[in-house]
């Protein structure tokens, strides 16, 4: 069956406003309020203008089978709702619909239940929807017909001009906050850089401060140890030489012992204004004690 130009017309006229009313119930019944979901501002929506009358020229060969009109209903629908979904985003660089949340989607323009539900859609349309609207249109007086194309069709020209022209200045604000971001973005970049490199450069100054802190650390407690150690041999070795010359002084006799011991006395009475702790006054255990004292000490410093 084939289509004149008057009924491909009002078949778009038809589809468009009837579309425009199932998108409207479909948000109501999903949201719970109004939502204008058509492209322009009027109440129509041209993608199923378009859709229904490519429908209606392509599937009309196929209504007598049902299986052959649902499979060639979902087909057609998932390519034009693809197609229209990616010229529309690479013409207006805004996506106008997205199934990316739904299940066996294709790039977010089609998925396979709104697929589904186009298949069902088209069928019901074919069947029971396209007969009446041929039916109506060729009943329908020629001067009315063609006062509706007049009146729809300046309005939608209209409609679409103001539609496409505030997109247009959209898009140039979008440029102009996109330039903007940038601007900041750049700046943004550069103080973040260098605070970012400054940080890490303290963290590795600071990092090796304390590794270098650590072996000095370590060497100082190598050297402390190195200390006592030398200390305590020293200190054995003046105890045992003190024990060596005590040990000869008895040996010779109590005597020069005792008579070491009386000239410190003696000279201590002979010269009571003398330091005798600087005279050696002190005996050699004595010395050693202190000696031993003082390492201790500074070892607890």
């Amino acid at each position: 069956m084939s289509y004149d130009l008057n009924q491909l017309l009002a078949f778009f006229i038809f589809y468009s406003v009837v579309g425009w009313c199932v998108e409207v119930i479909y948000h109501a019944v999903t949201t719970g309020k109004f939502i204008n979901r058509g492209f322009l501002n009027g109440p129509v929506c041209p993608i199923y203008g378009f859709g229904a009358t490519i429908v209606v020229l392509a599937l009309t060969p196929l209504q007598d089978s049902l299986l052959l009109l649902y499979a060639g209903s979902v087909v057609l629908t998932s390519v034009l709702e693809f197609l229209t979904g990616f010229i529309m985003e690479k013409i207006f660089h805004q996506r106008w619909w997205d199934y990316t949340d739904e299940h066996f989607n294709i790039m977010g323009y089609v998925c396979l239940r709104f697929s589904l539900m186009w298949g069902f859609g088209c069928v019901f349309v074919m069947k029971l929807i396209q007969p009446a609207v041929i039916m109506t249109v060729e009943k329908a007086p020629a001067f009315l017909r063609n006062a509706s194309f007049i009146v729809f069709y300046t309005l939608f020209f209209a409609d679409l001009i103001i539609t496409v022209t505030e997109l247009a200045k959209i898009q140039a604000r979008l440029r102009l906050a996109n330039d903007m971001d940038r601007l900041l973005n750049g700046i943004a970049q550069v103080i973040g850089s260098r605070l970012t490199s400054g940080t890490l450069k303290g963290m590795k100054e600071f990092e090796e401060s304390k590794e270098k802190f650590e072996d000095i650390k370590t060497k100082a407690g190598e050297t402390s140890e190195e200390f006592r150690r030398k200390a305590e041999e020293r200190t054995a070795r003046l105890e045992e030489r003190y024990r060596q010359l005590r040990e000869r002084a008895v040996s010779r006799g109590r005597d020069s012992w005792e008579r070491f011991s009386f000239v410190q006395k003696r000279l201590e009475k002979a010269y009571p204004s003398l330091d005798f702790k600087r005279l050696g006054r002190i005996d050699m255990a004595g010395k050693l004690e202190n000696l031993r004292n003082r390492i201790d000490e500074m070892m607890k410093k």
